[in-house]
């Protein structure tokens, strides 16, 4: 059984970087699918980190968040990781200040 956040997050990497042989599908590359936020080992998502969907989030939360994405299997990325995993899957669509180093959902739309 998969215990928690943690768990799945080393059970999703763990499959991904299994060998890859013929009779087994080879997975998609790893991309960034939408803004998330993290909060006691708890993600909650959204178009943007300010939108009023999380707003609504942090706010119910009472807590500051720790900013960041997930990918296409829900695993919690910070901005840094983000901003690699977009670039090796030519997501960067447009450049905004302070970016090269953290994603921005505005790099992705």
């Amino acid at each position: 059984m998969i215990d928690g956040l943690k768990g799945w997050q080393e059970a999703i990497r763990e499959f991904n970087s299994t060998k890859i042989t013929e009779d087994k599908p080879k997975p998609k590359p790893r991309m960034v699918v939408c803004a998330a936020i993290l909060v006691k080992g708890s993600i909650h998502i959204g178009p943007r980190h300010f939108d009023q969907t999380m707003i609504r989030h942090m706010v119910s939360l009472g807590e500051i968040p720790e900013q960041g994405f997930i990918d296409q299997w829900g695993v919690f990325m910070t901005r840094e990781e983000a901003w690699q995993v977009a670039e090796a899957a030519g997501q960067i669509k447009y450049r905004v200040g302070g970016d090269g180093k953290e994603l921005f959902s505005e790099n992705l739309y």
